[in-house]
């Protein structure tokens, strides 16, 4: 249970990952800034009213678990209770049998066990840029040409 200190901030989005999580009470209704997620960042980051919606995720002492630290909390060998949703897809040509894909959507996560084993790093994807290639989008496919190839016997 939290203490009677903290500031309640529902709905509210947090501004920034430098805020002080002693004093603030995180619910499901929390928005986060998406600079709060270890690997944002580079030029293909440029979120301007994007923010994180803060998930139903808990660790053993039911606190929730802030996006920040998803990856090294919910890591291999970490064992969950969660409740979930499961949607069946039937993916049907005509005339074809149809091929069946299902999917579990987890609407709440428990921690249950915490795991043993290391972390693996984390790493920030770092991209190539038209401008640091030298190129433009419109100048990109310029050297691109076509040819038909004939097989021969």
């Amino acid at each position: 249970m939290p203490s009677t200190n903290m500031i309640v901030t529902t709905g509210m989005m947090l501004q920034d990952a430098d805020h002080d999580k002693n004093n603030t009470v995180i619910s499901t209704d929390t928005m986060h800034s998406p600079t709060l997620l270890p690997d944002y960042g580079g030029p293909i980051f440029h979120h301007h009213q994007a923010s994180l919606h803060q998930l139903d995720i808990c660790n053993s002492a039911n606190n929730l678990i802030t996006p920040d630290r998803w990856y090294s909390e919910l890591c291999q060998g970490t064992l969950v209770l969660f409740t979930a949703t499961m949607h069946g897809y039937v993916q049907k040509e005509p005339g074809q049998k149809g091929r069946k894909t299902w999917q579990l959507v987890a609407r709440s996560i428990k921690v249950i066990d915490r795991s043993n084993e290391a972390i693996e790093p984390h790493y920030k994807a770092i991209l190539p840029t038209a401008e640091k290639c030298g190129a433009t989008s419109s100048t990109a496919l310029t050297d691109f040409k076509i040819e038909k190839k004939v097989r021969t016997k």
